[in-house]
C-alpha cells in the first residue's frame, strides 16, 4: 500500500468531512450558477501524438542500447498508449520494445477496459489470478529475442515488479529507463502547451470566482467545496480543491490538522490544480 503525503492527507480529511453530506454541497454548487466550460474547444492528445511519442522512445532506447522499456499503471502509461489507470496488487504494464508493437498485460478480469482505453496498436496479454504477469514480459521478450538485452525500467514501476523481471530474466541487464521516459515527457508538444493552458485557465478563473464569494467564519472545507465547483462548472476535470489553509495554518508548508476559520483581513492560501 503507497503512504499518503501529508498534503494528500490534509485534503483527504477535508473531502471527507464533505462527504457525509453531498459531494458538493447544494449552496456551493449553486454559487456557480452562470459559469461555462472554458474547455468546450480544447484538444485532447491525439492517437497520432502517442506513436511519435513512442517512436521517440524507440529511438531513445536504441541510442543507448535499451531493448525494451517496462512501464507500469500510471501517468506515463497513459502518455504513452492512453490507458488511464490505477496501481493495485495485480500488475497492468507495458513493455515497449526498442523496435516494433508495445504489449500489454493486465488482469484478466480488467482486459475488456484496458482494450477501450487503448489509444495506439499493440497487442493485449492477460493473466489470471493462478499465473504471473511476469511470465508474460518474459515470455514477450525471449519471442523477440530481447531477454537477454537491456531492460529499462520506469523511474516508479513498484519493487516487487522489478524483482520479479529480475529473477525471470537472468541474463538481461536491469537498468533505470527514466533517461528514455524524461526525454519524452519533459519536452512538450504544442498540443500539450494548449491543454496546460487551458487547464491554467480554468483554474486561475475558478479562483477569482471564489475570491470574491468568501465570506467570515467559512472553513476551509466551504472553500474547496465553492472552489470544486467552480472547477467543475468551467471545465476541469480531477479538480478535488487542492491544499485550501486559512489563517495561522497558511504559514506551515503543508498546513494544519486544526480546524481555521476565515476571519477579517485574514490569509486564505490555495493550493490547487487540475486538468
Amino acid at each position: 500500500m503507497m503512504r499518503a503525503s501529508r498534503r494528500e492527507f490534509l485534503i483527504g480529511a477535508g473531502v471527507a468531512g464533505l462527504s457525509t453530506t453531498l459531494p458538493i454541497p447544494a449552496w456551493a454548487a449553486g454559487g456557480a450558477a452562470g459559469l461555462t466550460s472554458m474547455a468546450k474547444d480544447a484538444k485532447p492528445i491525439t492517437a497520432e501524438e502517442r506513436l511519435a511519442r513512442i517512436a521517440k522512445a524507440q529511438r531513445l532506447m536504441r541510442a543507448e542500447g535499451m531493448s525494451a522499456l517496462l512501464i507500469e499503471a500510471g501517468s506515463s502509461l497513459l502518455y504513452f498508449t492512453g490507458i488511464d489507470w490505477w496501481r493495485s496488487e495485480r500488475l497492468t504494464a507495458a513493455i515497449i520494445p526498442a523496435e516494433g508493437e508495445l504489449l500489454i498485460i493486465t488482469p484478466g478480469f480488467e482486459e475488456p477496459s484496458i482494450r477501450e482505453s487503448l489509444a495506439v496498436p499493440g497487442k493485449v496479454e492477460v493473466w489470471q489470478e493462478d499465473e504471473s504477469p511476469i511470465a508474460l514480459i518474459r515470455a514477450f521478450l525471449a519471442r523477440h529475442k530481447l531477454d537477454k538485452g537491456v531492460i529499462g525500467i520506469e523511474e516508479t514501476v513498484r519493487f516487487f515488479a522489478v524483482d520479479g523481471v529480475r529473477a525471470a530474466l537472468p541474463g538481461a541487464t536491469i537498468r533505470s529507463g527514466a533517461s528514455v521516459v524524461r526525454g519524452c515527457r519533459m519536452i512538450k508538444s504544442a498540443a500539450e502547451l494548449a491543454l496546460m493552458q487551458v487547464a491554467a485557465d480554468i483554474q486561475i478563473a475558478a479562483f477569482r470566482h471564489v475570491a470574491g464569494r468568501i465570506e467570515k467564519g467559512m472553513g476551509e472545507s466551504d472553500l474547496r467545496a465553492m472552489l470544486v465547483a467552480a472547477s467543475k462548472a468551467l471545465g476541469g476535470d480531477n479538480a478535488d480543491g487542492g491544499l485550501i489553509l486559512i489563517g495561522e495554518a497558511s504559514a506551515y508548508p503543508h498546513g494544519s490538522t486544526i480546524p481555521h476559520r476565515v476571519t477579517e483581513g485574514g490569509i486564505i492560501l490555495f493550493d490547487a490544480g487540475l486538468s
